[in-house]
């Protein structure tokens, strides 16, 4: 009854490779520079097995942006939960985020041309959704072993979000992406240190 049939294990393979192919090359060339054309025909497709899966380029993008920044968050989370001490719990996470700052591919897909080609807003809600209730369940951590003082999470949570994302934007605009993650890392420290 669960098994799949073979229309299914194909049309499931396609689409991972259109995904695949396509996150490749908006991180190489961009999303303006890449064709629906040179998507289908790297994977040996047609646009029909494009348009089947997505309405359009658009969309395809909007996948792929969802894919990584649900992959930063499970790495994240998985390295948050491998630690007990609360405050190292804060720092491997923040850690982790601002890492995928410097990774050429999230950097170049999420941080620089999403806002464009999705918008400012769906793109920020899109972070958002990934990284916030992360960023929440460290805050409230944070309070419970009594490192920053008890206040509304619902009001720290997106401030600190706002600097979180502002500090990845600096970085992945940077004209040296390392040093500027050291530094931001520094500066959001001493913020959350702050509270």
């Amino acid at each position: 009854m669960g098994n799949k049939s073979r229309r299914q294990d194909y049309a499931e393979t396609t689409k991972k490779a259109l995904i695949s192919r396509a996150r490749y090359l908006f991180a190489t060339d961009g999303f303006a520079n890449t064709s629906i054309d040179e998507i289908v025909k790297q994977e040996r497709l047609t646009k029909g097995a494009l348009y089947h899966h997505f309405k359009d380029k658009k969309q395809l993008f909007e996948t792929v942006v969802d894919e990584l920044i649900q992959e930063i968050v499970e790495q994240a989370s998985s390295a948050i939960h491998a630690e007990d001490d609360p405050w190292k719990k804060a720092l491997i996470g923040l850690d982790a985020y601002l890492d995928c700052c410097i990774n050429q591919e999230y950097q170049r897909i999420v941080i620089q041309e999403a806002p464009v080609v999705l918008g400012w807003i769906k793109w920020k809600e899109k972070e958002k959704k990934g990284v916030m209730g992360l960023l929440t369940m460290l805050i409230e951590y944070l309070m419970e072993a009594g490192l920053i003082r008890k206040q509304s999470v619902e009001l720290v949570a997106p401030i600190l979000f706002g600097a979180i994302t502002e500090a990845a934007l600096a970085i992945a605009h940077s004209n040296n992406p390392i040093a500027a993650h050291r530094q931001a890392k520094g500066i959001l420290e001493r913020i959350i240190m702050s509270l």
